[in-house]
């Protein structure tokens, strides 16, 4: 991968197809702010195709000054910058435009969409319990489950542990998983009424256990002299909660 003043080898990660242009698309349909785990694993296959994942995973740093590289490293930085833009909506576009280098555009929007939150998975399960084939063929009907399952899986992606008594708290996260899989399903599962309390519980972060959340509805409860906890179990079930 020889570089000198004038070319770059076509093997070369710095190297540029006379076809690749600032406005080209790598994907479509353009990121909307849904749907982050789909489209991220689009545009890690195009960049890598192209040989530019470097530009967005650190590897590729700007070379020094005084670099015959660095000239190099400035367009296909720029190219890849652009490619990413184009990639999203003009509805999200303004708000990382000036977030150069390309790798820390890509970082704001790991930062900003990639990261799991009682929210999103709420959202997420939601819409599972709400998609029916209904008039669709079952091809359509399947595309639109499986992709909310692949989203799910992006963001509830578990932890492998090869630890003998888990030492890189593997273990850990994955029972804050599952105790946050439980949150969500009892929160999905309550009546209109708590609606609001509901909305700021998956506001907290870090989100609370389920015990801790049974008891923000039971405050609730009390404050407005609703009697009835709809479908989970009354104040005399399953849960010992302070008075």
């Amino acid at each position: 991968m020889a570089a000198t003043a004038t070319k770059i080898d076509a093997d070369h990660p710095y190297f540029l197809h006379a076809s690749d242009s600032p406005g080209m698309c790598l994907i479509s349909p353009s990121f909307d702010g849904t749907g982050y785990g789909g489209w991220r694993k689009l545009i890690l296959i195009a960049l890598s195709a192209k040989n530019k994942l470097g530009l967005i995973d650190n590897i590729l740093i700007r070379p020094k000054d005084d670099s015959p590289y660095l000239r190099y490293w400035i367009r296909c930085n720029d190219m890849v910058f652009a490619w990413l833009l184009n990639s999203l909506t003009p509805d999200i576009r303004p708000s990382v435009i000036h977030s150069k280098p390309a790798r820390i555009l890509w970082k704001q929007l790991e930062d900003r969409y990639g990261q799991s939150n009682l929210a999103q998975s709420f959202d997420l399960q939601k819409q599972l319990l709400e998609t029916v084939q209904g008039s669709s063929d079952i091809a359509t009907y399947f595309n639109k489950i499986k992709a909310i399952w692949d989203e799910i899986e992006f963001l509830d992606a578990r932890t492998v542990c090869i630890c003998v008594d888990c030492k890189c708290g593997a273990n850990d996260k994955n029972d804050a998983l599952e105790e946050r899989q439980k949150l969500v399903q009892f929160l999905m599962g309550l009546n209109e009424p708590y609606t609001s309390v509901r909305g700021s519980i998956m506001m907290m972060h870090p989100p609370p256990n389920i015990d801790r959340a049974y008891y923000s509805l039971l405050q609730e409860k009390r404050q407005r002299g609703i009697q009835n906890m709809g479908h989970y179990p009354s104040e005399s079930g399953s849960f010992d909660v302070p008075t």
